[in-house]
């Protein structure tokens, strides 16, 4: 049954960072723990609150792993944006050039740009993922364990693409997209792909990708739903470039987001507003925008 979830008075870190936190108007009614940096032109600083691990009580410090989810998806508009530099890929190229499973489907033919940008035609998720997330949302279940990489192409083949349907938020394009990448780059896989061009390079030595769930990080937190239930884990190989299962520390993130605020981030252009997602709101290489501040 429903269980009251709030951030418990658990500190560490900054004392300053977490009480202007701790003041911020709203409720933290449904969290259970906050990890956050603060990145200034004088450094970084960490606070945690809250406990993140019922069996291990104490506020997050800034090397504590977190799964990250979506925001995954600011590494897969980078690694285009860095492609395209490296005259890897075109903005304008079809899909199927690089997944020749394609060829002659209506998936084929969609531009990379348009995968970048939610405006593909694609529906939101791929039918494997599709049929797996009811069962997901009823029992608690990984949608996206069933779907590899052979999995989520074979997909694509069989989806239809609505040219009309205007800008719909979708894993199932920017996983494609990050596929396409990959193949692009001649690299094994997403993992190998993200790991050479983004985070070693910033020296995010905590950030990974689970294709298995051997791969999910021992460390890493448990995480929850908003009543409490534990929830299950996430991974799988077709949806990692969309953030199925990314893990990571406050500490790279602050890493990630200096690296973008002084624009020495690989694939930094994706920054740069190349089409309009929803009133208000436009979107670059993959990033949607409501400011250049607000992306990071």
């Amino acid at each position: 049954g429903p269980q009251h979830q709030t951030v418990s008075a658990s500190t560490e870190g900054d004392a300053a960072l977490a009480d202007r936190i701790r003041s911020l108007p709203g409720s933290f009614d449904s969290f259970r723990a906050l990890s956050v940096a603060e990145v200034g032109p004088d450094g970084t600083v960490f606070a945690g609150l809250g406990d993140a691990d019922p069996s291990n009580p104490g506020a997050p410090e800034a090397d504590t792993v977190f799964e990250l989810g979506s925001i995954t998806k600011t590494f897969t508009g980078a690694l285009f944006a860095e492609a395209i530099e490296r005259g890897e890929v075109a903005p304008d190229d079809e899909l199927a050039q690089y997944l020749t499973e394609l060829e002659g489907t209506p998936a084929g033919a969609v531009t990379l740009a348009s995968l970048s940008q939610h405006s593909s035609g694609l529906p939101a998720l791929g039918a494997t993922a599709e049929q797996s997330s009811v069962a997901s949302v009823l029992f608690n279940e990984n949608a996206y364990s069933s779907t590899t990489t052979a999995q989520l192409i074979a997909d694509a083949a069989i989806a239809p693409v609505d040219p009309d349907q205007g800008s719909v938020y979708s894993n199932f394009a920017v996983s494609l997209l990050g596929t396409a990448l990959v193949e692009a780059a001649g690299e094994k896989d997403y993992a190998a792909l993200l790991h050479d061009r983004i985070t070693e390079p910033l020296g995010m030595d905590d950030t990974v990708v689970a294709a298995t769930a051997d791969e999910v990080p021992a460390a890493a937190v448990p995480g929850f739903l908003t009543n409490g239930t534990p929830a299950t884990r996430w991974w799988g190989e077709g949806y990692l470039p969309a953030g199925s299962s990314t893990f990571t520390t406050v500490a790279d993130l602050a890493a990630w987001a200096r690296a973008n605020l002084d624009g020495t981030a690989p694939g930094a252009a994706a920054l740069e507003p190349t089409g309009t997602m929803a009133e208000g709101v436009e979107i670059g290489g993959h990033r949607p925008l409501l400011d250049r501040a607000s992306t990071v």
